[in-house]
């Protein structure tokens, strides 16, 4: 069988095509019956049929290309006027020149396009539960039941591509072209197809048929005016499954055809082609049973979001699909008991509910202490206006009831809020929809587009316009912009792209682009990202009480709950060991960026990082202070090093003036402004708090940018002989090291400025030459130069380590390894 495109021209490719030729014996000349399946097409569905049509005609049963036995299912067009080319070929191979079509369900459409585009061929058409016009199938309107199609395609192909199927959503009865030949398909065509056709035509259909409902029947009887129908008890599968109830009537009415016995168009009445020519009018659905399984579906909808449910309830009454009254009711009763629902699930279970993924995406736990102040406040405002708000439903009703708030009081603000928005809001979305609807048949072509503008818009007018209209969310946008304009708050890679060309001309002078690496050659890859923290540590050992004490951790396996609670166990003997108390410092072994860091002050929130992270994990005596990076290199040989750069972290606070919230304070302070994504993430169980007048709050701990934390460059205010000495000394203390960053506390700025009660928090290698100062005093350009500067200092040394100490450079391998280990936490 040739294919054929969506243009309807033959695309030169050739496929394969199962088909069983079933011939009455003793009767050679038997007229000819081609059966065509419907769109749930399997090998062997009309096996009877066929066997009962063969004792008195010749059948041929083919399996169209993508279904059954056929090949498939990557065709170019699944439309049934490609079908039809596709069919018109097969039956020219077989030398048909003129056949019987009995088709099933879908089929029903390719052969109306079959005897549409070579009526000589088709002599008569048998339609078996067959597929009508686009005002009887499913939703009942061209329009919608196209986007319920795609809708369908769509998740299939999502399925397809992202679940392990083994083949079966490409062969199996649900498949690929089951769900394409429903996109594919100009639903709107098949009534002009059945208005066209002049053959005889015999229809058969099923009393109780869900999938096509009777009443579609009975329109393509009204419109073909020279058709007959026969209504057989049953459902939709009766023509295939009880033969002996459809075999007799397709019989008679085959054999008077070839006879010329049955009528044309042309043999009609005059009061059937009248009836033929008046205009269809539907009102409501089809039968009780698609309405009772459409407001079900509304009911079951609502609960997952209701607004978009009553959009699309109102674009049904647009349609005189559902009436209005009757929509009314199943929304307002779902719409009751999908909260009751939520309210009854948070009241029973209680806080662990909030762990089942089901509704942990929802509330945090984080989040409750917080609701119970304002449900302590407004409670009932709260519920009155959650109906207004899109997508709080889950978390205000869970939180209701896990707060024990009033029943009465949230039913009766339920009840109002609905009565008032929601009839409103669907009858609104059917005023709009008939207006949409219009413009959508007006303007055909340009519908997608039209309708994805409309997507884009609403989106904004969520997400942009309705924050904007409040305090607290233009408060929030500011922030989102500075973060985008603020090149301090820019990812490492947006800001050190601009010196690839620098760093690459380093490379070509030193050697290559791994030279680098060589600059600590006693370190792995020199101290490349994604080496252990431990390592540095254990090389600084000897510098006495300048180190913190600290211990390694070993990793846990996958069931982290025991572990954890054994390495907090093992945490809490090194302590009492050590005679170190509360507050610790916990760090992933190896990670970068602040990622995995914490500073824990008890036990269970230790236990609680051990669950978080199951990598090796340093722990550390927490000592206060001021805290500042030194970015330190000693060229081989030379007598001391040198400090390239120094940073003093600056951690972000807040002082209280016991009139506004802890929320408040944050969004209202210039610089807490800038990180306030995270840090109302942080204290999210704390921002109804309102702290005392002069309190100050400090809102970062760790000196990282995810944290909040910033940095002002220090270096010429610092960079003294004696701090450069003190540093010299750290670094001779580690074996070939020349190159990388120290983390230091200490009490003051004079303590500093002397070299004198350092306390070495880490360090780092050869990846330090990455790391920027974030200081937003500084131009983008400066920071950049000295980010060169940095570079050309690891590369020099780098290469003389090479060339004098023959040390290698990381593999590619490695390298990247690293970037992977310190991402993942090891």
């Amino acid at each position: 069988m040739q294919l054929i495109d969506e243009d309807g021209e033959p695309t030169g490719q050739v496929t394969t095509v199962y088909y069983r030729d079933l011939r009455p014996p003793g009767k050679p000349d038997a007229p000819v019956i081609v059966l065509l399946h419907g769109s749930l097409a399997t090998d062997h569905d009309r096996d009877a049929l066929a066997q009962a049509l063969a004792a008195d005609f010749r059948v041929i049963v083919p399996d169209l290309p993508g279904f059954g036995s056929s090949d498939g299912p990557d065709l170019p067009d699944y439309s049934p006027p490609a079908y039809a080319g596709e069919l018109d070929d097969f039956l020219t191979g077989l030398h048909l020149e003129r056949v019987h079509v009995a088709a099933f369900g879908m089929g029903g459409a390719i052969a109306l396009e079959l005897a549409d585009s070579v009526p000589e061929r088709v002599q008569s058409l048998i339609l078996l539960d067959s597929v009508g016009t686009a005002e009887f199938q499913w939703l009942g309107d061209p329009v919608l039941n196209h986007a319920l199609y795609g809708a369908q395609l769509g998740a299939f192909n999502a399925a397809r591509v992202l679940l392990p199927h083994f083949g079966l959503l490409d062969t199996g009865p649900l498949n690929f072209a089951v769900v394409r030949i429903y996109w594919d398909t100009d639903h709107d065509r098949i009534r002009d197809l059945l208005g066209a056709y002049h053959n005889p035509m015999l229809i058969v259909h099923a009393q109780d048929d869900f999938f096509v409902p009777l009443a579609s029947a009975k329109e393509s009887y009204r419109i073909v005016p020279q058709s007959q129908l026969v209504v057989v008890p049953g459902g939709h599968w009766t023509p295939l499954r009880h033969p002996e109830l459809v075999v007799p009537a397709i019989r008679e009415f085959v054999e008077r055809a070839e006879h010329g016995q049955e009528r044309t168009k042309s043999d009609v009445e005059p009061a059937r082609v009248l009836a033929a020519s008046k205009p269809v009018t539907i009102t409501g659905p089809s039968s009780r049973t698609y309405e009772a399984m459409l407001l079900f579906i509304i009911a079951v909808l609502s609960l997952f979001g209701e607004d978009a449910t009553c959009i699309g309830a109102g674009l049904l009454i647009a349609r005189g699909v559902l009436g209005f009254w009757v929509v009314m009711a199943a929304l307002l009763a779902a719409i009751f008991a999908g909260n009751l629902m939520y309210y009854i699930v948070g009241w029973r279970f209680g806080a662990p509910a909030l762990k089942h993924p089901l509704f942990r995406w929802a509330i945090k736990e984080s989040d409750l202490q917080r609701m119970t102040v304002l449900y302590h406040q407004r409670g009932t405002w709260i519920v009155f206006v959650s109906r207004f708000v899109p997508a709080s439903r889950l978390p205000v009703f869970m939180s209701a009831g896990i707060l024990r708030f009033s029943f009465w009081r949230m039913f009766v603000a339920l009840v109002i809020s609905n009565l008032l928005f929601t009839p409103l809001f669907v009858w609104t979305a059917s005023l709009f929809g008939q207006q949409m609807f219009a413009m959508i048949e007006h303007y055909e072509k340009a519908a997608l587009f039209v309708a994805v503008i409309c997507v884009v818009v609403v989106l904004a007018v969520m997400h942009i316009v309705q924050p904007l209209c409040t305090w607290r969310g233009r408060q929030l946008w500011r922030s989102r912009w500075r973060r985008m304009t603020r090149w301090e708050f820019w990812s490492a890679w947006q800001v050190q792209a601009p010196i690839l060309p620098a760093l690459w001309r380093l490379a070509r002078r030193s050697g290559g682009m791994r030279v680098f690496t060589c600059a600590n050659p006693a370190f792995p890859m020199g101290g490349s990202v994604g080496v252990p923290k431990s390592v540095f540590l254990w090389a600084l050992n000897g510098a006495g009480g300048a180190l913190p004490r600290w211990t390694l951790l070993t990793a846990a396996t996958a069931d982290s709950a025991k572990k954890a609670e054994s390495r907090a166990e093992a945490l809490d003997a090194w302590m009492a060991k050590e005679d170190i108390n509360w507050p610790l410092v916990l760090k992933r072994d190896v990670g970068g960026q602040g990622l995995g860091v914490r500073i824990c002050r008890q036990h269970k929130e230790a236990a609680r990082f051990f669950v978080d992270n199951l990598g090796p994990v340093v722990a550390q005596e927490y000592v206060p202070g001021l805290e500042f990076s030194i970015w330190y290199a000693r060229e081989p040989k030379a007598p001391v090093g040198r400090i390239l750069a120094m940073a003093e972290a600056q951690f972000p606070t807040v002082m209280g003036d016991g009139k506004h919230s802890l929320d408040r304070l944050i969004l209202s302070d210039d610089r807490a402004l800038c990180s306030g994504r995270i840090f109302l993430a942080k204290y999210a169980a704390r921002l109804a708090d309102t702290p005392a007048a002069g309190e100050v709050v400090v809102l970062s701990e760790l000196a990282q940018p995810s944290d909040g934390a910033y940095a002002l460059d220090a270096t010429a205010e610092f960079s003294t002989p004696e701090l450069t000495a003190a540093v010299d000394t750290l670094a001779r203390r580690m074996p070939d090291f020349h190159f990388g960053r120290f983390t230091v506390r200490c009490p003051s700025r004079e303590d500093l400025r002397a070299g004198k009660n350092l306390h070495v928090l880490g360090a780092a290698g050869v990846k330090a030459a990455a790391s920027i100062i974030r200081d937003p005093r500084r131009s983008l350009a400066e920071v950049r130069q000295q980010a060169v500067q940095r570079w050309e200092a690891c590369f020099a040394i780098g290469a003389v380590m090479r060339t004098r100490r023959r040390a290698q450079p990381a593999v590619w391998k490695d390298i990247i390894k690293g970037i992977f280990r310190a991402r993942t936490g090891g």
